[in-house]
């Protein structure tokens, strides 16, 4: 199955110190992505 909003998010490019990364950043956009879509407004939503 293909998921092209994510595949879209793989592309971008992170400059974060890889190891104090816990989570990917496409992972992080796409949850920040539903959480707008669904009017959320910060991280208890």
């Amino acid at each position: 199955m293909s998921h092209p909003i994510r595949d879209y998010f793989l592309q971008v490019e992170d400059f974060r110190q890889a190891a104090k990364c816990r989570y990917r950043l496409a992972d992080i956009l796409l949850i920040g992505l539903c959480t707008y879509l669904s009017n959320g407004h910060d991280y208890e939503d």
